[in-house]
């Protein structure tokens, strides 16, 4: 008989099974744990990063790798703008001919 439902701990169960798969398998509500979970997962530039035997910041590997870059490129400007210095440069040990 209707308005029994609610007694029956049974009826309750599949219900509740019924209320949670519909949960767990909502397309809208699956993109969105996998979106906010590769969110999750991604490395931060505060993780260590392990090179070798030690570990290093990847804060200060991503310093030293801007550092490098924008020192060639000051070199690269100097020697455009003063080409004698371009054979007094110093490789290896050995001047530059």
């Amino acid at each position: 008989p209707r308005g029994l439902e609610l007694r029956d701990g049974g009826y309750k169960s599949y219900i509740c099974t019924l209320y949670m798969d519909n949960l767990i398998t909502n397309p809208t509500m699956v993109a969105f744990c996998s979106i906010l979970q590769k969110t999750i997962q991604k490395p931060t530039s505060r993780e260590l990063l392990e090179f070798g035997d030690g570990k290093v910041k990847a804060e200060k590997v991503l310093a030293n790798s801007r550092r490098r870059v924008r020192n060639m490129w000051l070199l690269a400007y100097t020697l455009h703008n003063n080409p004698s210095l371009i054979p007094s440069r110093v490789h290896d040990g050995e001047l530059r001919a």
